[in-house]
C-alpha cells in the first residue's frame, strides 16, 4: 500500500517517526518515498520496529556486502535505498544497539551530502535567473506579449521555469534540512522527534499541484483528438472563392497552403491557410482559447504586430467584437471574436473584405 511520507527525506527525525509510527499500527516501510512523496509499505503484525535512515558513503544502489553482513550481525535489516544517497534501515530487535552511537561521526556523513545538494542548488539558481529572463523580456517589451508568448506554443518556456523555480525551491529545504541535521549531530544529538504534521500536508499539497499540473498538460491535447477534421490547418470558415463570388467576382483558386494545427495549453487550437488566386488572396486564421479572456489580447496583438492599432471597432452579426481596416500595403485586415474563439482575415484583392464578412453566415462554434 502507497502513504504519503514528509517531503524531505533528509529530515531524517520526521521520516523514522512516520515509518516507526505507521509499524505501530501494522504497516510496514518496504521502500523509502519516491515519485509524489509516497512509500510502499505492507500489512503485518502491529509491533516496535525502528527505522533508521543513513547517508551512503558514496553513490551506490545498495550497501556494499562488508556493511550488509556487518549490520545484520548486529539485528538490522536493509530495506532500501534513495537515489543512490541514502540506505534505510529496519530492526524488530528492542536489545539491538544502534547502528550508530558517535554522532559526530554520522554528521561528517552527511557533510558529502550537504555540499552535493549545495552545487545542484547553484547550478538551478543560475538556470532560473537565465530562463526568466529569457522569458520575461519579450513578455514585458512587446505589447500583450504574454498572450502572444503562450499562444505560439512559448508556454514550454513557462513550464521549464517553474520546473527550475520548484527544484530552487526543493533543493533549498533540502539544504536547509541537511544543514541542521550535520549541525545536530556534531553537536553530539542525535536524529530524533515526533512527527511533523506540517511537513505531510507539505506533501500533500506539492502531490495535489503535480498531478494537476499532469492533468492540465493532458487536457492540452484533448482537443486535437475531439477534432481530426482540423489536423491539416484547415480554417473552418469564409474561403477566397465564397468571398469573391459573393461580390460577383469569379476567378481560379491556385493551390493554396496550410499549416498544421497544433496546440498549447492556453490555445487549444490554432488553424491557418492561405489563398490566391493570378489577383488576389486571402490569409486565414483561427484560434480556440482554452479561456475566454485571452481571445481578445491574442488579436490586440495582432493587430500591434501588423501595425494596425489604427482598426475601428466593428458591429458584424455572429461576433462579439471585432475590428476593421486597412494596411499601409492596401491588404484588408478583419478580426473577430465570439466568446473563445478567434476569427482572422486578412485579403488583398478587389473585393470588400467587411462586406463579405457582414454577408457570411457564422455560427459558433466553428468546428
Amino acid at each position: 500500500m502507497l502513504k504519503l511520507m514528509p517531503m524531505n527525506i533528509y529530515d531524517v527525525a520526521a521520516q523514522q517517526a512516520r515509518m516507526e509510527d505507521q509499524a505501530a499500527r501494522g504497516w510496514f516501510a518496504v521502500s523509502v518515498p519516491g515519485i509524489f512523496f509516497l512509500a510502499v509499505f505492507e500489512k503485518g503484525e502491529p509491533k516496535a520496529v525502528r527505522y533508521r535512515l543513513e547517508p551512503a558513503p558514496v553513490k551506490e544502489s545498495c550497501p556494499d556486502p562488508e556493511r550488509l553482513a556487518a549490520y545484520q550481525s548486529m539485528g538490522w535489516e536493509y530495506v532500501d535505498t534513495s537515489g543512490k544517497s541514502m540506505h534505510l534501515w529496519r530492526c524488530d530487535n528492542p536489545e539491538a544497539p544502534e547502528l550508530h552511537t558517535d554522532p559526530v561521526a554520522l554528521g561528517w556523513a552527511f557533510r558529502s551530502q550537504e555540499k552535493h545538494t549545495r552545487r545542484w542548488l547553484l547550478f538551478f539558481l543560475a538556470a532560473t535567473v537565465l530562463l526568466w529572463v529569457w522569458f520575461l523580456w519579450p513578455v514585458l517589451t512587446v505589447p500583450y506579449g504574454l498572450a502572444v508568448f503562450l499562444e505560439r506554443g512559448e508556454s514550454t518556456w513557462l513550464y521549464l521555469n517553474c520546473y527550475s523555480l520548484l527544484q530552487d525551491i526543493g533543493l533549498a529545504l533540502r539544504l536547509r534540512q541537511l544543514h541542521r541535521t550535520r549541525k545536530n549531530l556534531e553537536a553530539g544529538v542525535m536524529p530524533a522527534g515526533r512527527k511533523r504534521p506540517i511537513l505531510n500536508l507539505a506533501a500533500s499539497t506539492a502531490c495535489l499541484l503535480l498531478a494537476l499540473g499532469l492533468l492540465f498538460t493532458a487536457s492540452s491535447l484533448s482537443w486535437l483528438l475531439r477534432r481530426p477534421e482540423l489536423e491539416w490547418g484547415q480554417a473552418p470558415f469564409l474561403s477566397l472563392e465564397e468571398l469573391e463570388s459573393s461580390q460577383g467576382l469569379s476567378s481560379q483558386v491556385l493551390p493554396g497552403s496550410a499549416l498544421p494545427t497544433w496546440v498549447s495549453p492556453t490555445y487549444l487550437a490554432t488553424s491557418s491557410s492561405y489563398e490566391c488566386t493570378e489577383s488576389s488572396s486571402l490569409y486565414r486564421f483561427y484560434a480556440k482559447a482554452r479561456w475566454a479572456f485571452l481571445a481578445e489580447p491574442y488579436v490586440r496583438s495582432w493587430l500591434q504586430r501588423e501595425q494596425a492599432e489604427e482598426a475601428q471597432p466593428q458591429t458584424v452579426g455572429g461576433f462579439d467584437r471585432a475590428w476593421a481596416c486597412r494596411l499601409s500595403s492596401g491588404t484588408q485586415l478583419f478580426a473577430g471574436v465570439q466568446d473563445d474563439e478567434v476569427v482572422i482575415l486578412q485579403y488583398a484583392g478587389q473585393a470588400d473584405l467587411l462586406e463579405a464578412v457582414e454577408d457570411y453566415d457564422w455560427t459558433f462554434p466553428l468546428t
